[in-house]
């Protein structure tokens, strides 16, 4: 039986979902607008690039992402998360990058279109769409001088199947930065997260294949506790873990799951990194994952 509070929850609950939908749709018209103002710009590369109209793609992107989660559309929210990573720092797009965004505008309508007809969006939509994402070409931040460093980028790159997807948990923006580069250097798909609780929530929609979590993390939650709860979680208890820190005090870090494994956070992390992952057995066990979903 519902009580006139529930009532009212729920209508209010609408109410916010009708208006997110009318905003959305707006929202994505416009970013057609900005995509064609922009293409036109990079057909004619003499002419002035129009930097704010991709500044307001980003800023939609941003809106979405929040307005989406606090509206009770988790898929929207994430594929918006997604291209707003994806823009992150961009300060000009080519025809190609441009056709990338377009993927992303297209999935979001495709959302919308099934919210639209009260479809059920289950995570395993969530997780294709997001698996179907572009991955922003990036070079590797770190420069390799050891032969043991060059090797180990070889190994990732060369071992590292086709839309892996990797979570990326990290307060700070820059290293979050550096490592997202480093990892799309080696063919990962990247979602960066700045809070544990959010990053428990991503992991739940997007089923990740690989985490990485720095060790410190803005919040109640640490890297060290995060790694914990997601050993327990039935989605990702088996997902290999990664906990990067700089913090040579290993009383810190005992006792951790059997999937969790640490690496630094310095000038040898592909080389620490590449070793952590060839002990989880990361490569096979990714290879049987992925044709498994073909």
């Amino acid at each position: 039986m519902t009580t006139a509070a529930g009532d009212d929850d729920n209508k209010y609950l609408l109410e916010i979902q009708r208006a997110f939908i009318d905003n959305c749709s707006d929202h994505l018209e416009e970013v057609e607008k900005l995509l064609d103002r922009l293409y036109k710009a990079a057909e004619k590369p003499g002419t002035a690039y129009p930097v704010d109209d991709l500044k307001a793609i980003r800023r939609i992107a941003h809106n979405l992402k929040g307005s989406g989660h606090v509206s009770g559309f988790p898929g929207i929210s994430i594929l918006s998360h997604r291209l707003e990573d994806y823009l992150a720092g961009a300060i000009r797009l080519d025809t190609a990058q441009l056709e990338d965004v377009r993927i992303f505008v297209d999935g979001i309508e495709e959302l919308l279109d099934k919210v639209r007809g009260s479809e059920e969006i289950g995570e395993e939509t969530i997780s294709r769409l997001v698996r179907q994402l572009p991955v922003k070409k990036t070079a590797a931040p770190f420069e390799v001088s050891t032969n043991t460093a060059v090797r180990a980028r070889q190994i990732v790159q060369k071992e590292t199947p086709d839309e892996l997807e990797a979570l990326l948990v990290m307060s700070s923006k820059l290293q979050q930065r550096l490592i997202e580069q480093e990892l799309l250097s080696c063919g990962f798909r990247v979602t960066n997260i700045t809070s544990a609780l959010s990053a428990i929530d991503m992991a739940l929609h997007i089923k990740p294949d690989l985490i990485l979590s720095s060790q410190v993390i803005d919040g109640l939650i640490g890297g060290v506790e995060l790694a914990k709860i997601f050993s327990v979680l039935k989605t990702t208890q088996k997902v290999p873990f990664i906990l990067l820190t700089s913090d040579n005090n290993e009383s810190s870090i005992k006792n951790l799951p059997d999937n969790v494994r640490v690496a630094r956070k310095n000038e040898n992390f592909i080389e620490d990194f590449a070793e952590r992952l060839l002990e989880l057995d990361f490569f096979s066990a990714a290879r049987k994952t992925t044709k498994r979903r073909k």
